[in-house]
């Protein structure tokens, strides 16, 4: 994997994070030594990306976990690398696994519409 980004988004902002979620950023950091880890929040993400306009990150119907969703697929899509939460805690460097499961395959999975 040639492109070592590890993308990572606390919506609040990460100086007031509660305190799990520093661990886990620093965690990342302290095992992937050889990665770049990008820390967004609401107020960075565009500097990375640009959002359609109709999507207003103020819109109530636009949660938390909606805005993450939609950085994710930009920011891999247009960056490359790999996404993690932001509470989620790195156990070993990914240069000691990653590449085992890394292809050049994009899966994904899709609902069948319903007839109306």
């Amino acid at each position: 994997m040639s492109t070592k980004k590890i993308w990572m988004y606390w919506h609040q902002g990460w100086d007031d994070a509660p305190a799990v979620v520093k661990q886990s950023r620093d965690s990342w950091r302290r095992l992937n030594a050889d990665y770049e880890v990008y820390t967004l929040d609401r107020h960075s993400l565009s500097t990375y990306i640009n959002l359609p306009e109709r999507i207003d990150l103020r819109r109530k119907d636009l949660t938390v976990q909606k805005i993450a969703a939609l950085a994710r697929l930009a920011l891999l899509a247009k960056y490359g690398g790999v996404w993690t939460d932001a509470t989620v805690i790195s156990a070993r460097p990914l240069s000691s696994w990653l590449e085992t499961y890394h292809t050049d395959v994009f899966l994904h999975y899709a609902i069948p519409r319903q007839s109306d």
